[in-house]
């Protein structure tokens, strides 16, 4: 006798009032868009591959899996119920091709079609319909929108009453007329890479039926920007009830550079075939090897399950439980007050008794408001832990946030000689103090060189600059979805290729400081725009650079730039990362959410986020201190108010050129950037560019920072 165990679960799917709900209760689909893969295996996973992957959606605050775009592994379901999961489950048609000839309806119309469309949907239907993950039957996948769809979800609700059906051509096919209703086949409006301003005008639409994003947030490269401002539509609009973010995981191959032992990922193109995607394939939340990429610790922390508020000013904060069934008195918070680099105050709080969606204000605890009495600055996190999470670190954390105090500390700075000493020729001032030397070149207005002990700390000058290595974003545009090239527009104005001009050049040496002032201008060759530069240098007998830049835009010049701020390249050996900011992985100003505020220390090379295709990244905002050591402690120290700042081993030219991670070269020296701004990442790529509020825009700029080379010194944090 054959037995074929089947675990069983009990719930209820139903639309009231244009809500989707389970169990009576509207739920957010927080989900991703699977496709089977592995850069060994291809299309062929392992239970243990796929039980990795549901674990890790579960750590991520992940609640949803879209199939996309055919049925999965029976194994797959299995692990969904066992987890919890909600799944979409898609029937295998796609008829995308079609789209190139301007039939996308013609075989969603076609008799002759009809029953391969009604085998597929019933074989789905037939095989999963026992699995309680699935909430939804797909009728495919950008198949246009015909006849065939309505009688494909006929047959699924004969088949089984007890589940919805998602079909997003639908509604493409509706927006085409212009006819914002009802769906007749589908029970919800399914839209894909629908902007935040339009999601915003369907919120407020008094349509019967739900709305989700099926595929938003294109994972292609450095990006997606913005998944916070989505968020927060899904919580002020009642119908907008989540998406799925396209997508889990890079489609690369894994392949080894036979001459340098490298593992790096090939993908279409790399396989001397004529048609392909290229890297349209490399757009997943996991890197080909399946290690998060910095896109789902920021879909994790924007997800999160508790909405936090601080109210510092009153003692208190403000929690919301975003968990759609559980009481926040599952989780563990947890009260953490740092001053510098020290744990003040930790303690675990009492349960919060919150029911689903509900709000509250809880009080700190007075020790903790006694600690914080009369400190300029502090960082207050209040973390949320599962029961079962090993300790209370960040990387357990299932929600978190903070509160900065930062108020201005002055510092009493220790002069390194009596006096500086000055010369000066047609081409160069040479300024020293002590063991230092600060060599500014009068004709193209850089600060050259700096030597200590003997040692040239730079091996380039240190320089402006607006330019970054494209991202797959800003490169690839899309018409469909309203959304231009903005790298093609950088290239129209050659910001690339800025020549500088010096204008002035003029220093004052007082007792105690000496005082450089550049003016420059930045222009292309041959365009009527650039940008009127000065710098002031201010040198201390304490060894201190205060540098300060401003900016102002003139003639008919590009709306936006890629990033602001200087770069200088400097002495290999300064191989150790320590910084106060945001971290530990990259931050943008649409991606950022996931940032958090803390001392880190990395190495150089752990700077640098491995995109499949190269390309900008590693950047860390809100830095108010770095600095790049020798393994002796001698390094160089960066401050500021709150800078963006990134390091690289390789050139931004490589960086640009280079297609594959093993074409990337080591460089001779350290690339640092010192930014006052960057441009947003947005999701271009397929989906909406950046939004105006996280656009770089081209005018008047100023901004400051501090520099000073310390000699061997304990501890890392000097």
């Amino acid at each position: 006798m054959e037995v074929i165990p089947l675990q069983v679960g009990f719930r209820q799917i139903s639309i009231a009032d244009g809500i989707f709900q389970i169990n009576g209760k509207r739920v957010v689909l927080k989900g991703v868009n699977r496709h089977e893969w592995h850069c060994e295996s291809g299309r062929s996973l392992t239970v243990e591959t796929m039980e990795q992957d549901v674990q890790m959606m579960k750590a991520f605050n992940i609640n949803a899996v879209r199939c996309s775009h055919y049925p999965a592994d029976t194994k797959f379901y299995h692990l969904c119920d066992r987890y919890g999961l909600y799944v979409i489950d898609e029937a295998d048609i796609e008829t995308h091709g079609m789209d190139i000839t301007q039939r996308i309806n013609e075989l969603s119309s076609s008799e002759e079609w009809l029953p391969t469309y009604l085998d597929r949907a019933k074989r789905m239907v037939e095989k999963n319909r026992n699995h309680p993950s699935i909430i939804f039957w797909s009728l495919g996948n950008e198949s246009g929108y015909g006849e065939n769809h309505l009688k494909m979800a006929q047959l699924i609700k004969e088949l089984d009453p007890s589940r919805l059906v998602h079909y997003e051509g639908e509604a493409r096919h509706l927006k085409a007329l212009g006819e914002w209703q009802a769906c007749q086949a589908s029970d919800v409006v399914s839209t894909m890479y629908t902007s935040v301003g339009e999601m915003a005008e369907q919120g407020e639409r008094s349509l019967t039926q739900p709305h989700i994003l099926c595929e938003y947030g294109h994972v292609m490269g450095n990006g997606p920007g913005g998944l916070s401002d989505y968020l927060e539509l899904f919580y002020r609009y009642p119908r907008l009830q989540g998406g799925f973010i396209w997508e889990w995981i890079d489609h690369g191959i894994k392949s080894i550079d036979h001459v340098s032992g490298e593992t790096y990922y090939k993908y279409g193109g790399d396989f001397a075939e004529e048609i392909h995607d290229g890297n349209f394939v490399i757009d997943g939340l996991l890197f080909p090897d399946r290690t998060p990429s910095p896109a789902l610790f920021e879909y994790k922390k924007v997800i999160q399950p508790v909405k936090i508020t601080f109210q510092l000013s009153e003692q208190a904060c403000r929690i919301t439980n975003r968990f759609d069934f559980r009481n926040l008195a599952s989780l563990q918070a947890v009260l953490q007050i740092k001053e510098d680099d020290q744990v003040i105050f930790l303690q675990e709080l009492p349960r919060i008794d919150l029911l689903p969606q509900e709000e509250t204000t809880i009080s700190l605890p007075e020790e903790a408001t006694l600690s914080l009495a009369g400190r300029a600055q502090a960082v207050v996190t209040l973390f949320f832990f599962e029961e079962s999470a090993p300790d209370f670190s960040l990387e357990h954390a299932v929600a978190w946030e903070q509160a900065i105090i930062d108020q201005p500390v002055k510092i009493v700075q220790i002069p390194k000689a009596d006096a500086f000493h000055c010369s000066e020729t047609a081409d160069e001032l040479r300024i020293t103090l002590a063991e230092q030397t600060y060599i500014f070149h009068k004709k193209t207005g850089t600060l050259s060189q700096w030597i200590i002990e003997g040692q040239a700390l730079l091996t380039e000058p240190l320089e402006m600059n607006f330019w970054r290595a494209p991202t797959d974003n800003d490169l690839l545009g899309s018409e469909e979805f309203g959304s231009a090239s903005i790298a093609k527009e950088w290239e129209v104005f050659r910001i690339r290729h800025l020549k500088e001009r010096v204008l002035a050049f003029t220093y004052e040496q007082r007792p105690d400081e000496i005082k450089v002032e550049i003016r420059r201008n930045s222009m292309p060759i041959s365009l009527d725009w650039g940008i009127e530069l000065s710098f002031t240098y201010c040198l201390s007998l304490a060894g201190d650079i205060r540098v300060a830049v401003k900016g102002t835009p003139f003639g008919n010049g590009p709306k936006t730039l890629p990033r602001i701020g200087v770069q200088l390249m400097m002495d290999k050996e300064h191989q150790n990362v320590q910084w106060l900011g945001l971290g530990p992985h990259e931050t943008y100003p649409d991606s950022c959410q996931s940032g958090f505020f803390d001392w880190w220390e990395r190495t150089v090379p752990e700077m640098h986020t491995p995109y499949v295709r190269p390309q900008e990244n590693g950047n860390r905002m809100k830095t108010k201190f770095f600095r790049l050591s020798k393994p002796s402690g001698a390094g160089l120290t960066i401050s500021g108010k709150s800078l963006n700042f990134s390091v690289h081993h390789y050139t931004l030219n490589n960086l640009e050129q280079a297609t594959h991670t093993n074409q990337l070269e080591t460089s001779d020296a350290v690339a640092v950037n010192i930014d006052y701004g960057v441009q947003g990442l947005g999701s271009a790529s397929c989906g909406p560019g950046v939004l105006p509020k996280y656009l770089l825009q081209n005018q008047a700029f100023a901004f400051d920072f501090q520099m000073n080379y310390q000699k061997e010194v304990e501890g890392a944090k000097q």
